[in-house]
C-alpha cells in the first residue's frame, strides 16, 4: 500500500504541489517562531554574565510579568554578609550590586533611552560582573563623573547632564563602556539605589560551586537565594521579560495561524483531488479495493508529503529564523540581547507538527473517498454529484450558530480582553460556516451579481453551477483573509480609539507635564519648576507595594490631589487618605477580595510591612492603590514623579520655562496621542505580520485551488473552442468569473466579520460606560480585497492561457 501511495504521489504531483508548497511554508513560519522563541528564554542580564554565583536578597512578590520584587538589605546586613561571603574557601570577589533610575541627556536630546523597568544606573564595581567593560578611559571616582556606554555618541572628556530621582547634574565623562548601562562610582551609587538586592561572586579558577553554593546558604540562610547555572534566570531584567512576553504573544500567534490555515489548505487541496479522482478511486474500487484500503492510500500519500515537506519547511525555518528574530528584536519585541541558537527540538517537532497537519489535513478527505462506488470508473460526466454533504451541513450549521453565540457573550462579557477573544472566536466561527455552506448559497450570489444575457454571463453562470466545489473552493481563502483583515483592523482600531478617548477625558487636569521620549519619570528639579510656575499642581510619585504575593503599581499623592482627580468612587471617601489607610482601585480591591473598612497587610519597596486600612475603592484612576506621598518617599528612596496635572497655566509659558529639561507640556488628548503611540507602533507590527501571513497563505490556497480546477476545464475550453469561442473570448470568461468569485469573497468577509466587530463596540461600551464608535482602516481592507483580486485572476487566466493553448495546437 505505500509503495502504491508513492506512485500514486509522483502520477498525482501537479494536484499535490500547491499543498505541499503551502505545508513547507508553514512548517517553514512554525520552525521559524519555534526556534526564535527557545532562544529567546529566559537568560541573567549582561550585566552579570561573569559572575559564578548571585546572592539574591528575599522575594517580598512578583509583578504583573512575573519579575521579582526584592527586598534590599539595610547596609548593615549587607556588609556583613559581603565579608562573611568573601572569607569562603573558593571565593575570588564579592561585588555589591547598586542599581537606580539613570539616563545621560543633551538638553531635550535622551543619550541612553530607558524606562522604569530598565534602570541603567550602576555602581562601577559591578562591571567587574559582566561583560559591560570599561574600553575607553577609566573609572569614576567622584560624584560629578561617569562612565557612559558607547552607544551614547559621547567621548571621553565630555560633559554632559546626567539625569537620575534627585534631578538634573553636570557630569564628567570619564570612560566608555560597553552595553547600555551608566556608572557612577560605588558611593554615589549607594546613596542613588533603594539599597542593594544582589551580590555578585566570582570564583577562584577550579573552585568547585556546589561546595561554595553550601557554605553561602549556610550564611544567608532564609533572607535571600543562592543562584547558580540556570537559577541565574530568576534576576531577568523586568525589561527583558516585557519584551519577551511581547514577542511571544506574537510568535504564538504566528504559529498557530501558520497551522490553522495550512491544515485548511490541506483539506481543501484533498478534498478537491477526491473530486477529481472519482474515476481513479472507482477504478481502484472496481479491481477489489476496499474503503479502508482507498483510506489508507490517501493517508498514506499525506505521509510521503508530509515528511518531504516538513522537511524542506525546517530548513526553510533554520534560515528564516535570524532575520524573524532580528526583525522583533530591533522591534522591541524581544530582549535586546536575543541571539539565535539552533537546536533539535524545535526543528524535529516542527517535522512531526507537519507529519500530523497533513494526515490531519487529508482525515475529513478519505472519508468522503470511501464512498466512491465502483461504476464511478465508469461514469463519462464530470458533473459534481451532491456537493452538500452531511458533514457539511453539520460544519456550516455549527459554525454559523457558534458565530452568533461568541458575538453575544463578547457584547456582553464586560472586559476589553474577553471581548477581543470573543470576537476572534465569532469571526473564525462564521468563516468555516460560509465555507463549509458555499456550495449553497454561492450560485445564486453569482446570478446576482452576474446580470444579463450575454454569452459571457451565461457561461459564468452555467460553469459556477456546474463546478461549485471548484468555485467555492477559490472563494474560501479569500473569505478567511478579507475577514481576517476587516476583523484585526476594526479590533485594534476600534479598542485603540476607544481607549485613547476614555484615557484622554479621565484626565483631570488643563495640562499634562510629562518625561520625554525614552525618560522613565521627572526629576525632581522639574517638579519644582512646574510648581514654583503658580496655578494648581498635582504630582504624584510612582512605587510599587506587595499585597500577598502580588507586587502593583501605586501612587504616592496627597488627599487634596486625590479628591481632584475626578475619580469614580465606588465605596467609602478618597478624603479620608492618611498615613496607615489606603485608596484601591476597583480591579484591585476584586483581586484581593476586600474591601472599605478592611485591613490589607502591605509589603513596602525596603521590607517593612504594615497593615493599611482601606478607606475608598475608586475606579477609573491610573493606578491600583494610593498612599499618602510621606509614606511613599519614606519607603522607596527612587520613587519618581511620572508625571504633572498642572492646571491655571499657560501651555506655551510653561513649555519656555521647562525648555532645555526634556520634559513635555501638552493637553490631555496630546498626552495619550503621545502615550499611545508605542502600543500603535507594535500593534501595527503585530497587524503588519499578521495580515501579511495570511494574504502569503491566502496567495498559496487559491493559486493551488485554481491550478487544479484548470486542468478539468480542458473538455469545456477544446468545446468552446470548436463552436467558435475565440482565445479572448474564453479567457474572458475564466477571468470574470474569477473576478466575481474574489469580489464575492471580499465582500462577505467584510459582512460576515461585521456582527462580531459591532459585539466588540457594545462590550467596550459596557466596560468603559461610554458609546464607542466601530471603527475599520477601509483603506487597509479594500487594499487587502485589491492583492485578492490580483492574486485570483493571476492564478485563473496564466494556467487557463496555457491550457487553451495546448487545447488549441492539439486540435
Amino acid at each position: 500500500m505505500f509503495s502504491l501511495a508513492v506512485s500514486s504521489a509522483r502520477h498525482q504531483w501537479r494536484n499535490l504541489l500547491g499543498s505541499a508548497v503551502a505545508l513547507a511554508c508553514g512548517i517553514g513560519l512554525l520552525s521559524a517562531t519555534l526556534l526564535v522563541i527557545v532562544s529567546a528564554q529566559p537568560s541573567p542580564p549582561a550585566q552579570y554574565a561573569d559572575a559564578d554565583i548571585i546572592v539574591a536578597s528575599e522575594a517580598l512578590g512578583e509583578t504583573y510579568n512575573s519579575t521579582p520584587v526584592r527586598e534590599p538589605w539595610d547596609e548593615s546586613t549587607e556588609n556583613s554578609v559581603v565579608a562573611r561571603l568573601g572569607r569562603v574557601d573558593g571565593v575570588a570577589s564579592v561585588v555589591p550590586s547598586s542599581v537606580f533610575p539613570a539616563q545621560l541627556a543633551e538638553g531635550d536630546r535622551v543619550l541612553t533611552p530607558t524606562d522604569r523597568d530598565d534602570p541603567l544606573g550602576h555602581n562601577i564595581s559591578a562591571s567587574t560582573l559582566g561583560s559591560n567593560r570599561i574600553v575607553a578611559g577609566s573609572s569614576p571616582v567622584a560624584a560629578d563623573q561617569v562612565v557612559a556606554p558607547e552607544s551614547s555618541g559621547l567621548e571621553v572628556g565630555d560633559s554632559t547632564t546626567l539625569v537620575t530621582a534627585a534631578g538634573r547634574a553636570r557630569v564628567t565623562v570619564t570612560g566608555l563602556a560597553d552595553g547600555r548601562s551608566v556608572y557612577v562610582d560605588d558611593a554615589t551609587a549607594r546613596s542613588m539605589s533603594g539599597g542593594v538586592t544582589t551580590i555578585g561572586v566570582v570564583l577562584d579558577e577550579g573552585a568547585e560551586t556546589d561546595s561554595v553554593r553550601e557554605e553561602f546558604e549556610a550564611i544567608v540562610g532564609s533572607s535571600g537565594d543562592i543562584l547558580t547555572g540556570s537559577d541565574l534566570v530568576a534576576i531577568e531584567s523586568s525589561a527583558d521579560r516585557g519584551a519577551r512576553n511581547i514577542g511571544s504573544q506574537l510568535l504564538g500567534a504566528m504559529g498557530l495561524l501558520a497551522a490553522t490555515i495550512t491544515v485548511f489548505i490541506v483539506a481543501t487541496t484533498f478534498a478537491f483531488t477526491v473530486t477529481q479522482r472519482r474515476r481513479e478511486l472507482g477504478l481502484l474500487r472496481a479491481v477489489g479495493a476496499t474503503p479502508g484500503q482507498v483510506r489508507r492510500m490517501l493517508l498514506a500519500e499525506a505521509v510521503v508529503i508530509g515528511a518531504v515537506s516538513s522537511v524542506v519547511g525546517s530548513v526553510l525555518g533554520c534560515a528564516l529564523a535570524p532575520m524573524l528574530g532580528g526583525w522583533m528584536r530591533d522591534a522591541g519585541m524581544l530582549p535586546a540581547g536575543w541571539e539565535l541558537s539552533i537546536t533539535v527540538m524545535p526543528v524535529l517537532a516542527s517535522v512531526v507538527t507537519g507529519l500530523v497537519v497533513a494526515v490531519t489535513g487529508v482525515w475529513f478527505a478519505s472519508r468522503r473517498a470511501t464512498q466512491v462506488r465502483p461504476m464511478e470508473s465508469l461514469r463519462e460526466a464530470q458533473a459534481e454529484r451532491s456537493p452538500m454533504t452531511r458533514a457539511r451541513w453539520i460544519a456550516g450549521g455549527i459554525g454559523v450558530v457558534a458565530a452568533f453565540g461568541f458575538a453575544a457573550a463578547g457584547a456582553t462579557s464586560g472586559s476589553g480582553g474577553s471581548t477581543a477573544s470573543y470576537a476572534v472566536a465569532a469571526v473564525m466561527s462564521v468563516i468555516v460556516g460560509a465555507t463549509a455552506l458555499g456550495p449553497v448559497y454561492l450560485p445564486r450570489l453569482i446570478r446576482v451579481f452576474v446580470r444579463g444575457s450575454s454569452p459571457t454571463a451565461e457561461l459564468v453562470r452555467a460553469e459556477s453551477s456546474h463546478g461549485v466545489r471548484r468555485v467555492s473552493s477559490v472563494l474560501s481563502p479569500i473569505l478567511v483573509l478579507v475577514g481576517f483583515a476587516v476583523m484585526l483592523t476594526g479590533l485594534i482600531d476600534t479598542m485603540d480609539k476607544a481607549f485613547g478617548e476614555t484615557a484622554s477625558a479621565a484626565v483631570p487636569s488643563e495640562l499634562v507635564v510629562s518625561p520625554s521620549e525614552g525618560s522613565p519619570a521627572l526629576p525632581l528639579d522639574v517638579v519644582d519648576t512646574v510648581r514654583s510656575y503658580g496655578g494648581s499642581v498635582v504630582a504624584p510619585v510612582a512605587t510599587m507595594l506587595v499585597y500577598g504575593d502580588r507586587a502593583l503599581d501605586a501612587w504616592g499623592i496627597d488627599t487634596a490631589s486625590l479628591s481632584s482627580m475626578g475619580l469614580t468612587t465606588d465605596a467609602g471617601s478618597v478624603d479620608r487618605l492618611a498615613p496607615g489607610t489606603v485608596v484601591l482601585d476597583a480591579d484591585a480591591a476584586s483581586r484581593l477580595g476586600v474591601g472599605v473598612g478592611a485591613a490589607v497587610p502591605t509589603v513596602f519597596p525596603d521590607g517593612a510591612q504594615e497593615p493599611l486600612e482601606v478607606v475608598a475603592v475608586v475606579s477609573g484612576g491610573p493606578a491600583f492603590s494610593y498612599v499618602d506621598t510621606e509614606t511613599a518617599l519614606a519607603h522607596d528612596r527612587v520613587a519618581m514623579t511620572p508625571l504633572l496635572y498642572a492646571d491655571g497655566v499657560e501651555q506655551a509659558a510653561l513649555t519656555d520655562a521647562l525648555a532645555g529639561t526634556g520634559a513635555r507640556v501638552e493637553t490631555p488628548e496630546q498626552y495619550e496621542s503621545a502615550g499611545n503611540a508605542e502600543d500603535a507602533r507594535l500593534l501595527g507590527l503585530f497587524e503588519l505580520a499578521l495580515v501579511g501571513l495570511s494574504l502569503g497563505f491566502a496567495a498559496l490556497a487559491v493559486a493551488n485551488t485554481t491550478l487544479m480546477a484548470t486542468s478539468d476545464r480542458r473538455p469545456a475550453f477544446t468545446l468552446l473552442q470548436r463552436i467558435g469561442a475565440t482565445r479572448r473570448q474564453i479567457l474572458g470568461v475564466v477571468a470574470a468569473e474569477a473576478a466575481v468569485v474574489a469580489v464575492i469573497g471580499a465582500v462577505l468577509g467584510a459582512v460576515l466579520a461585521w456582527p462580531a466587530l459591532a459585539g466588540v463596540a457594545a462590550g467596550l461600551a459596557d466596560d468603559l460606560g461610554t458609546p464607542v464608535s466601530l471603527e475599520v482602516r477601509w483603506s487597509a481592507v479594500v487594499s487587502v480585497g485589491a492583492v485578492s483580486l490580483v492574486i485570483a485572476l493571476g492564478s485563473a487566466l496564466i494556467p487557463a492561457a496555457k491550457l487553451i493553448r495546448s487545447a488549441g495546437s492539439a486540435r
